[in-house]
């Protein structure tokens, strides 16, 4: 699918003119057709990956649906009247084209050079600011602050977002620490990921204990920053499938159809209790986070997530921060593995066997989950 280039002007005999004229037509119109379906396909994959309120979001589909529903009818009247009309056509080619666009800043992107090096200069184009983070005290008691220990800073969280996150996901992005809910913690949620419709701003809280008695560098100092980050980047991956366009969502669809590889306890248990749409985008947070935290041993249990995924961020990075990111994710993945006691296929084996176990050992009445 390919944005329509135009028509020439009709030459030669009146038969030859009328045949070129309408053969004009029919491929303007099988252009706005392949644009219909691929608005259908869009239309369906965006109401499971996009956390953006239906409402408004069905609302700008339904008016491209519309326009290009108006041009489809007008040309087939065009093509049925058999007379030649080279400035109606130019107006409807013109209209085609401004739909074209409007779908390509709801989400639609060919992958195309000229398409790439837009969204490269949009996102470096970002403003580089702070990232929107409150409440990483919220864990403190009165008269305690001078006993306890924080298992992340904000300003070590600003540098992991400012250094490996793409600006896109951060940009309107509120990321809030706080006590969970009586409801909350009865659910055992760790953090949650939304649109907030009232602030136009896309949402992070996070409910895991921020600080720790212990000092910095004890074993429950290091648990409490892992649980941190791991719903830190379980939850900031929700906003990253919410910036997927259509050749995004297409190809993670499309990867874990052939790819079922539950790639932790988590996955498996929406695979086998929630919803499919809720088992796509749970395996997707889970794929983010594991990229980010993990990133050795999702390479070994899930090659083709571990590429997907370094495309998808690497191609929504700031220029600046390419090399940064390359050299830290390498720097992370030879720590990762020189870590390992066992042979990498056993322990793809074991650890794969471990999900199910975990996943068959869980309640949520003692385990916490993610939404």
């Amino acid at each position: 699918m390919k944005n329509y280039q135009g028509t020439k002007e009709p030459k030669g005999s009146l038969l030859e003119s009328v045949a070129s004229f309408q053969k004009s037509i029919q491929e303007l119109l099988s252009s706005v057709i392949n644009l219909r379906k691929e608005l259908s396909i869009y239309a369906s994959l965006i109401e499971i990956y996009s956390l953006e309120e239906t409402e408004s979001r069905n609302f700008k589909i339904n008016s491209i649906f519309s326009k290009i529903n108006k041009i489809a009818s007008r040309l087939k009247k065009l093509k049925d009247s058999n007379t030649i009309s080279s400035e109606r056509l130019k107006n409807l080619l013109e209209e085609y084209n401004q739909i074209y666009t409007e779908f390509q800043l709801l989400g639609y992107c060919v992958g195309n050079e000229e398409t790439k090096n837009t969204k490269r200069k949009k996102i470096d184009g970002i403003p580089e600011k702070l990232a929107n983070v409150h409440g990483l005290d919220y864990e403190y008691e009165e008269g305690e602050k001078s006993e306890v220990f924080p298992a992340i800073t904000e300003k070590e969280l600003q540098s992991i977002i400012s250094k490996i996150i793409p600006p896109e996901f951060t940009e309107n992005t509120l990321f809030v620490c706080r006590r969970p809910s009586i409801d909350e913690k009865e659910e055992f949620l760790s953090g949650l990921a939304s649109f907030d419709s009232e602030k136009k701003l896309l949402l992070i809280e996070i409910f895991d204990t921020v600080y720790s008695k212990e000092g910095k560098g004890t074993k429950i100092y290091k648990i409490l920053r892992d649980e941190f980050l791991t719903t830190f980047f379980h939850e900031l991956g929700h906003i990253a499938h919410h910036f997927m366009d259509l050749e995004a969502m297409q190809s993670w669809e499309q990867l874990i159809e052939l790819d079922r590889t539950a790639v932790s306890w988590y996955v498996e248990y929406n695979r086998r209790n929630k919803s499919v749409e809720e088992e796509k985008t749970e395996d997707f947070a889970e794929t983010f986070y594991l990229f980010y935290v993990r990133p050795a041993l999702l390479k070994l249990i899930s090659p083709s997530r571990y590429e997907f995924m370094g495309k998808y961020i690497e191609s929504r990075l700031r220029t600046s921060q390419l090399i940064g990111f390359k050299n830290w994710l390498m720097s992370k993945e030879i720590k990762e593995r020189s870590r390992w006691e066992i042979p990498p296929e056993e322990l793809r084996v074991n650890y794969l066997g471990k999900v199910i176990q975990r996943y068959e050992m869980s309640s949520f009445n003692t385990q916490k989950k993610k939404d």
